[in-house]
């Protein structure tokens, strides 16, 4: 394994682990504001964010990953002038998109309050957000300077501490008594209180000499990292689609509570994605690097890659569609456990399934060399994800919004998966998937059958019931030879004397 990616599953590592807790204090944020605002407020909040998600795209421009691109090649050729040059013209650009954006949200918070989202209690939640967006450019000055800087454990501490203060302030204010506008105020206060906190850090550790740097007009670099930022906007585009439609559409057709069932839903769903952000982490450098030298390993290695991900989240999905009633109620009140967000919740961790094999099929073609094909996957799964919605959650609400979202991660998951295929010229494994799938219903029908017989707490009952339909899948995957002793001995190898997966590609046969 090449020193470059030893140093890459260093930082994998590090991003990982902080993502992982980021992921979760964000999850800690949702379920404070459930348990302390009634169903519409909370519902009328995560309308709110949909609305100003849906013109994100707008505001950065793609010149975050164009910061980050451009100020590591500078970096590498100690041009810290450019380097300056490049931060400061990325944040201003990025300033007058803000405050175009924040000036129309705050004029016509009185029309889209009453309007759409049908409560005159959105009007401060709708300014307070505006005012947000006014001071996001500053969190790039810190941020993706750090990224750009290779400075990761700074970089995993910012997006860590951002939601930590997000989740303390909003704690304190909900406590306070401010209610519905804690979480806005706390939203407006965070982008403050991470720049005093960061940019000092900033300046005199990752580039002292910022303000002693003179400066002047480039055009050339400015035109470079507007260039690099539209086809980001293409792509981001496509994925805001598939993140934020679905709520609009539902504030649009449905009620508030409507949408608070929903978000609650949908970010449960997400904490099975952890298999896919960390498979897809690891294979895109690696495919990079086994595309050029050793193609045989890497077909081979995709194959294993793929059973072992479709080994991991199928049980762990199944587990969430059947106890799905009672994680929500766990989670976040028996308010928030009804049929319709119960369902939504059965449809999005299927959904989960096709989002982490997707995942990894569309980090390795990334790492090949063609990104444009997960452009055209993501946006044929965006445009059906919005038909779908359009004529599904009119009828059937939050139900129809999972239904469509589910439908249209295994579209994606479908074009990725023949593509990449077809680039590789890889053989199907298709025994092998039939194999896990059959442990996976025996896994399944176990859950339901002690879900049922059992007379005990929900608690008692989920742990008793994973145990015992985990023991029996462990043991089918072994008996009908899906997974044998010999891989496991080699993954466990592999990752304790921190070889990961390059060797462990090695190790499956062609």
């Amino acid at each position: 394994m090449t020193q470059y990616t030893k140093k890459m599953v260093g930082g994998v590592a590090i991003v990982f682990l902080a993502g992982f807790f980021t992921a979760l204090v964000a999850y800690l944020v949702r379920i404070l504001l459930a348990r302390n605002l009634s169903a519409d407020n909370f519902g009328l909040i995560y309308a709110v964010l949909a609305a100003f998600g849906l013109l994100s795209v707008f505001q950065t421009l793609g010149l975050n990953e164009a910061l980050v691109k451009y100020v590591s090649e500078f970096l590498a050729k100690n041009k810290r002038e450019e380097i300056k040059f490049s931060i400061v013209f990325v944040v201003l650009f990025q300033l007058i998109g803000a405050i175009a954006i924040a000036l129309v949200f705050f004029f016509f918070s009185d029309y889209l309050a009453i309007h759409y989202f049908k409560d005159a209690a959105a009007v401060p939640i709708i300014r307070l957000i505006a005012l947000s967006i006014v001071f996001s450019p500053l969190e790039t000055i810190f941020l993706y300077s750090f990224q750009a800087f290779q400075k990761i454990g700074y970089y995993s501490l910012a997006t860590f501490s951002r939601q930590a203060f997000l989740l303390a302030i909003t704690f304190w204010l909900l406590s306070a008594g401010f209610n519905v506008l804690a979480y806005p105020i706390a939203f407006v206060a965070v982008y403050v209180l991470t720049f005093i906190v960061y940019f000092p850090i900033f300046i005199k550790k990752v580039f002292p000499d910022f303000f002693s740097i003179k400066t002047r007009l480039r055009k050339d670099i400015a035109k470079k990292l507007v260039h690099f930022g539209i086809p980001v906007i293409l792509t981001a585009s496509a994925t805001i689609v598939l993140s934020y439609t679905d709520t609009l559409m539902i504030t649009y057709f449905q009620t508030l509570k409507d949408v608070a069932y929903y978000n609650v839903a949908v970010p449960t769903a997400k904490v099975l994605w952890i298999f896919s952000t960390s498979i897809a982490t690891v294979l895109l450098p690696l495919s990079s690097e086994l595309w050029i030298s050793q193609k045989k390993y890497l077909r081979s290695g995709v194959r294993l890659i793929s059973r072992i991900s479709a080994m991991l989240i199928i049980p762990a999905s199944f587990a969430m569609f059947v106890f799905s009633k009672g994680i929500l109620n766990i989670l976040f009140g028996t308010e928030y456990a009804t049929d319709s967000a119960s369902f939504a919740l059965k449809m999005l961790s299927i959904g989960a399934i096709f989002v982490t094999l997707n995942q990894a099929n569309m980090s390795v073609i990334s790492g090949i060399g063609k990104p444009k094909y997960n452009s055209m996957t993501v946006w044929s799964g965006a445009i059906l994800n919005f038909g779908l919605n359009l004529f599904l959650i009119p009828r059937w609400g939050i139900e129809g919004a999972a239904t469509s979202t589910m439908i249209a991660f295994g579209l994606m998951w479908l074009i990725s998966h023949i593509r990449l295929k077809k680039l590789l010229k890889a053989k199907e494994d298709i025994w092998g998937l039939l194999r896990i799938l059959a442990c996976a219903f025996a896994f399944i029908a176990i859950l339901f059958l002690l879900r049922e017989t059992l007379k005990i707490g929900i608690w008692p009952k989920m742990i008793i019931s994973l145990i015992a339909a985990g023991i029996v899948y462990i043991g089918l995957l072994f008996l009908t030879r899906a997974l044998s002793v010999h891989e496991v001995k080699m993954l466990l190898a592999r990752v304790f004397h921190k070889k990961m997966l390059g060797g462990f590609l090695e190790g499956e046969k062609e």
